[in-house]
């Protein structure tokens, strides 16, 4: 019976990219923070990495779209897809703003809240990574927290 009804797993593989794609992004926001002389170069790739998770977000919704049986509820997948977007679309906005405004020295505490952005990134990756496996249930509730 099991054949006549199969779940795809092909979305939990495209929340593992989505998640390491954010991890590269923020990543890059702190160096380019810590590092202003390679703003502009920095803010371009930040950019490439936006227009990746786009992709993977757009490829997640279509294949939500097309799949009949899904391995857990759709509204949590199309609302985990977008959610993970917005961190991306939200690091690339603060990029966009260290161009625009033309900043050329960023105070501590700024890099301190950019740290903060790549542990928070990196707790998010744990949390996805831990979805497919029941038995890591609490590592993920964990990095929620």
């Amino acid at each position: 019976m099991r054949w006549f009804l199969p779940k795809t797993e092909d979305f939990i593989t495209l929340f593992d990219k989505s998640s390491a794609n954010i991890v590269n992004a923020v990543c890059l926001f702190r160096e380019v923070a810590g590092n202003l002389t390679r703003v502009e170069t920095g803010i371009e790739e930040l950019k490439e990495l936006e227009h990746e998770g786009d992709r993977i977000t757009h490829e997640t919704l279509d294949k939500l779209n097309t799949t009949f049986i899904t391995p857990f509820d759709r509204e949590d997948i199309h609302t985990l897809a977008t959610r993970l977007d917005d961190i991306l679309d939200a690091t690339d906005a603060a990029g966009q703003r260290l161009v625009v405004y033309r900043i050329t020295e960023v105070p501590p505490k700024f890099l301190e809240l950019a740290d903060l952005l790549v542990e928070s990134a990196k707790e998010v990756q744990k949390a996805v990574l831990a979805l497919p496996d029941r038995k890591k249930l609490t590592s993920a509730i964990t990095s929620c927290v």
